[in-house]
């Protein structure tokens, strides 16, 4: 039986790179095992030297592509129907592509099948996520019912359809600094056809506390909220039923993505960084610009830095 699906590896770390690439090589269903190397040593490539599975394809990337374009890299060097990200630092169950699919296979309209994941803390401690989820459901009921408290995002944890992948790289002009490719992917899922989930834990992924998450660079963060943002901008068109539960739901991820980001400036960069990007967002949406400005964390963070 065929699953048509390719693993792809956007590799830079080496530290769990030889459990990931494992892994990875224990999916019988996987046609191809493609890694794009950003590392700027040779150790990653050294530990994809020590395998001889016929199914890697090794592609070093000198110099660096950076986090966005080393996915995007990934999506033209595959020909498979199925798309599945795999992190550097994460690694899967040995019947995970088998479950996903199986998931996917569920609707002839799917086309993002994800799973559990269980999430593994810097000291090694088990953690479990959201799950409340049903088997199949559109991606109108995804987005109303579930977004707000499960966006989804970490690509492990997904089995993607390649058309919707090279239809986003395709047409969205990207900022190279963008870090929340994954998040903007699941917006663009739930217009474009059903989402599959299984209860099965398929995948164990690593919280990074110097992940690209937490990043503090100003620009970086204005740019991924603006573009993580723009599906909303065709939403109103896919479900025209509710142009005003869509404008609410944009308005509250706006105020979600602000105060985060107000918060790790505060902490990190002090008050200059943070009326600067105030400003901007102000451009976005004034509201949500507002009401970030106001929820009690931002408060608390602001007059720790006025009197430090």
């Amino acid at each position: 039986m065929g699953y048509d699906i390719d693993i792809l590896i956007p590799a830079y770390k080496p530290q769990f790179f030889r459990q990931c690439l494992e892994s990875a090589v224990a999916q019988i269903e996987a046609d191809n095992i493609i890694i794009s190397d950003d590392c700027p040593t040779d150790e990653i490539y050294d530990i994809v030297k020590s395998f001889t599975d016929k199914r890697i394809q090794y592609h070093r990337n000198r110099p660096g592509l950076g986090l966005l374009n080393n996915h995007l890299n990934l999506i033209t060097l595959s020909n498979a129907k199925w798309l599945k990200f795999l992190d550097d630092d994460d690694y899967l169950t040995d019947n995970c592509l088998k479950e996903l699919k199986a998931a996917a296979d569920s609707s002839d309209d799917t086309v993002l099948a994800f799973c559990d994941m269980k999430n593994i803390t810097p000291d090694g401690q088990i953690k479990p996520s959201y799950s409340d989820f049903a088997d199949i459901m559109t991606g109108e009921e995804y987005l109303f019912r579930h977004y707000l408290k499960a966006p989804i995002t970490v690509f492990t944890k997904m089995l993607i359809r390649s058309d919707l992948m090279l239809d986003i790289a395709a047409h969205i002009d990207l900022p190279v600094n963008m870090i929340s490719l994954d998040e903007l992917t699941g917006l663009m899922a739930v217009q474009s056809g059903s989402l599959a989930y299984t209860d099965k834990t398929c995948v164990y992924h690593r919280l990074n506390p110097e992940g690209f998450s937490k990043a503090v660079d100003a620009d970086l963060l204005y740019d991924d909220t603006s573009y993580i943002t723009l599906p909303f901008m065709t939403m109103t068109d896919a479900f025209p039923h509710r142009k005003a539960e869509v404008e609410s739901l944009y308005q509250i991820m706006l105020k979600k993505n602000f105060r985060g980001s107000y918060i790790k400036l505060l902490d990190r960069n002090g008050k200059k960084d943070f009326y600067d990007f105030f400003k901007r967002c102000r451009y976005i949406s004034a509201p949500a610009a507002y009401m970030a400005l106001f929820n009690s964390r931002t408060v608390k963070k602001l007059i720790k830095n006025i009197f430090r």
